[in-house]
């Protein structure tokens, strides 16, 4: 065998091995996955004129079915809005410890828990009106 078929046999070779993991790789198809029932609402959120949504980062409700958005605009912000999605407050506004927030989640006593780092969550005790813990 000439050195010119040993050639082409060597990239034949390798394009087949290069090409084995692709052909052997397979789309993972979910089955038997529930629907989550929702209804959309456009334009739920009533923003004051000077606030902007930024990129949402988490979401919750509580009880009284006020909405809490975690978002990140700049600022890492956590907005409170009531059932029907008037802007209610903004909670712990120049706080540090917000910056750096993951989540937001609520308890069955409406305290705001919001998590910092995975499996590291913290929540003010009390929150004032200005969304500082006291």
């Amino acid at each position: 065998m000439g050195r010119g078929a040993r050639d082409g046999l060597v990239v034949i070779a390798l394009l087949l091995i290069g090409a084995w993991p692709l052909s052997a790789q397979t789309k993972a198809k979910a089955e038997n996955v529930p629907v989550i029932p929702h209804t959309s609402v456009p334009n739920f959120f009533k923003l004051p004129p000077d606030l902007y949504f930024g990129e949402g980062i988490g979401i919750a409700t509580n009880s009284k079915g006020h909405v809490f958005v975690y978002h990140r605009s700049g600022d890492t912000r956590l907005f409170e809005f009531d059932q029907n999605g008037t802007f209610v407050r903004e909670i712990g506004q120049g706080l540090y410890g917000l910056e750096f927030a993951h989540a937001v989640r609520i308890d069955a006593q409406d305290n705001i828990w919001r998590s910092t780092a995975p499996c590291r969550r913290r929540r003010p005790r009390n929150t004032a009106s200005d969304g500082r813990p006291t």
